[in-house]
Formats: structure tokens, sequence, C-alpha cells
């Protein structure tokens, strides 16, 4: 992977590349990138956990959202899961929509977008016996097959793996942070002279302390954008763990959150472990509702993930139960239930934002 990517340096001008670039080939390259890789990402034998890996509960409680939704009519059974992951999540998703809802998922479809070939692999075994589950590289596939579009769209610590361009305030001046070779991967300061990077400080009204660093989400902005011109009517959901605006600029966030993890250690120097390792940042949350706003997107709203649950009725999953085995099912569903919405746990660090387009908002107000 060092060797794509200091061949991308030696053919740039400036003898180096932006973060973007860097994160591009760091995750993405087709045969040395991190995500592309044949190997075990997620749980005990990989590098992280998501929430979703914790339990079947969370895809469950918020398939009964989906199906409420779509059994009020309010939109069409078609369902989408932005990154498909090892395939859990969609499992969850899928035995959960079919058994409480058995009219609507025969007559749906259920679409995950991966562009992993591995996770491909991954996502179709553990869906293999449904035939109206579907693996596709893009939402232009789904589009081909649902002009007018007209579902719920779902992402689960998605947009935080999207490449970010680096810039960061010396001196009076917003300078551009790119990454170089001299023996070694270097992050450098650079005169910022990336027109994209400055039409978004000025349109974003971004503000910088003295050295403060800011990761600019180009990527997740166009995704957003583009993806709220691709939909006719539609609730998206986008669950993730990041920041609103005036969160970004407290103190303890001056030195930005792009990291890695790596055999789920946090490694705080993103140039280490080079395609071995998951780059992630968390999420502009405001910079996604209003690059949603230009295609038509409209917030319904924005809400910690174990509020969230608890808005969706997760407690109504808790089971009552003499067994005294803590091993038992309705011990270990007890238990991750308890662990989804426990202050402190692992929901508090995420945030649910919840966008539309065409869709009242009167009926998300009855079903979360």
């Amino acid at each position: 992977m060092i060797e794509h990517i200091v061949k991308a340096i030696e053919q740039h001008p400036l003898q180096s590349i932006s973060f973007s670039t860097f994160m591009e080939l760091a995750l993405y390259h087709p045969t040395e990138g991190y995500y592309m890789k044949q190997k075990q990402k997620i749980g005990k034998g990989g590098d992280f956990y998501t929430t979703s890996s914790v339990s079947p509960i969370f895809g469950e409680v918020l398939t009964t959202v989906f199906i409420e939704l779509i059994e009020k009519s309010k939109v069409d059974p078609i369902i989408v899961e932005l990154g498909g992951g090892n395939g859990s999540f969609a499992r969850h998703i899928v035995e959960t929509w079919s058994s409480e809802s058995s009219a609507t998922f025969q007559a749906g479809y259920y679409y995950i977008v991966e562009t992993s070939p591995y996770h491909q692999t991954l996502v179709k075994e553990k869906v293999k016996e449904y035939k109206n589950v579907f693996v596709v590289n893009d939402f232009e596939q789904i589009k081909d097959m649902h002009s007018n579009f007209n579902g719920i769209i779902f992402s689960n610590e998605f947009f935080d793996a999207f490449p970010v361009d680096c810039v960061r305030m010396v001196n009076g001046e917003i300078k551009e942070l790119r990454i170089t070779f001299e023996k070694e991967l270097k992050v450098l300061e650079y005169p910022l002279e990336n027109k994209n990077i400055k039409d978004f400080l000025e349109e974003y009204d971004v503000q910088l302390s003295e050295g403060q660093t800011y990761e600019v989400p180009l990527s997740m902005c166009r995704y957003i954008e583009n993806l709220g011109h691709d939909v006719d009517k539609a609730v998206i959901f986008t669950i993730d763990y990041g920041y609103r605006d005036e969160e970004w600029n407290l103190p303890y966030h001056r030195e930005g959150s792009l990291r890695g993890y790596y055999q789920h250690q946090l490694i705080t120097d993103p140039l280490k472990h080079v395609g071995e390792m998951d780059l992630t940042t968390h999420i502009h949350l405001d910079k996604l509702i209003k690059a949603g706003s230009k295609s038509g997107l409209n917030v319904y709203g924005v809400c910690r993930q174990d509020e969230f649950l608890v808005k969706a009725g997760i407690l109504n999953r808790l089971e009552e139960h003499a067994n005294l085995n803590p091993f038992s099912e309705a011990s270990k569903k007890n238990r991750a239930i308890r662990s989804l919405i426990m202050q402190g746990g692992i929901s508090s660090s995420f945030q649910v934002v919840v966008q539309t387009k065409n869709v009242d908002a009167k009926i998300l107000t009855e079903t979360i």
C-alpha cells in the first residue's frame, strides 16, 4: 500500500497528496485498500465493533420503525442499507421484517449497497435464502430499477469512513495538511489553494481558532446531496458518531477526530499501519443536514441513539423470565438492551439523523 501512495505523491506536481486522496487509497484501493482486502474487520477477530454487532436487538427495533412507515403506506416497501459490512445487520433486519410483516416483506425489496467484493461475499452468504434481497455496487443500480425511488434508506457507521480533507489555522492563515514522503510518510502544511475546500469553508462559514485542525467532509456532503436528487420520496436514517457545529468549536476537538483502529486499539497517527488499519472521523452533523437540504431533504430530527431506541420501543422487548442462567437467550437479550440504552454506554456516542423528502413529518412523530 505504501508503494501505491508514494507513486501518487511522486506523480503530483506538489510532490504531495491531499488527506482525502491518501484515505481513498488507504481504504479503497482495489487490491490493497483496507476495506477491499480479504480479511475480517468487524468483531473479536477484526479491528473494531459496531453497534449492530452487539446484538440482533438493534436491527429488530430499527425494523419495527421501518415496518410502521411501510404499513401506514407512507413509503413503498423498499429498504436500502448503505454499507453492508459483514452482513449481520442486513440479516437481522430481513429476519425481523419477514417475520413481523410478512405481507409487506413479500411485496418488497431489500438492497445492500456495498463496494467491497470481500464484504459483498459475506453479505450474500448471510441473506442467500431471500429472493428479494439484492447486493449492489452503488445507488445508481437501484435507480435503474426504481426510477422514481420511494422507500427507506438507512446507514449505520457509513459516513465516518468517507475520505476527508484536513486544514489547520497557522499564524492566522488556513493551511491545507497534505501527505508527502521523506523516507517515511509525513504530514506537511501547505498554503490552501484547493478551490473546493475554500468554497466549503466559506459556504458553511467555518471559523477556526489558532492551531485548530479541521476535517473537511467534501465527499460526505456530495453523497448526501446526490442521494437527495436520486429519490422522489424517502425517509433517510443516518446512524453514526458525530458532532453539531457548536461542539466542533470546543477546545477538546481542536485536534480534529481523524484516527485509526487496529486490532481494537485506537491509533492517533493515521499514517501508521497503512492499508491494515481502519481510518475514521466523527461526522459533521450540521453539514450533512445542510448538504441534504440542497436537494430537498428536510431534517426531521437529530437525537442520541439511546434516546431513539427508547422512543422506538426497545424497552418493550425486555423479557420477564425466572431462568437464573446468565447465558440463557432471555438473559443475553435483556443485557444487550441495557447495554444499548444505559447512560454512558455505546449508544451515547452515536447520533441518529432523520431526513425526509416528500413525506409528511406527522407520520414520523407517530412512529418515533
